[in-house]
């Protein structure tokens, strides 16, 4: 009716030989591009902030969350980007992260990939 035993055990086997091929393209879909660019700073009152740039976003990373995702604007010199809560500016080693309402924080670049 549905077809032999044969037929769908071969079938679950195939299966299961994607698993590794499916596993592989998530990891790599996670791995940094040749335009990507990483660095994390330390800001003021000791909080460390990590930013991955990529592809017209900048994606922070500022606690144990998930990242927080802005869009990029156009600066007049060095970087810009900002969503409705939050934005990230600097150039050179400095950045300034501003969280809302709150007193924007300095940061200093303590290690990156450019």
């Amino acid at each position: 009716m549905f077809g032999s035993r044969s037929d769908s055990v071969g079938g679950l086997r195939r299966a299961w030989m994607l698993v590794p091929l499916a596993g592989a393209l998530l990891v790599g879909g996670c791995m940094g591009g040749p335009g990507e660019r990483r660095a994390r700073y330390s800001c003021d009152g000791g909080r460390q902030v990590s930013v991955i740039f990529s592809g017209g976003v900048a994606r922070v990373f500022d606690g144990g969350g998930p990242p927080i995702v802005l869009d990029s604007r156009r600066a007049r010199n060095g970087f810009w980007y900002e969503s409705a809560t939050h934005s990230i500016r600097g150039s050179g080693r400095t950045m300034t992260y501003t969280i809302g309402r709150m007193t924007p924080l300095r940061c200093r670049k303590i290690s990156g990939r450019w």
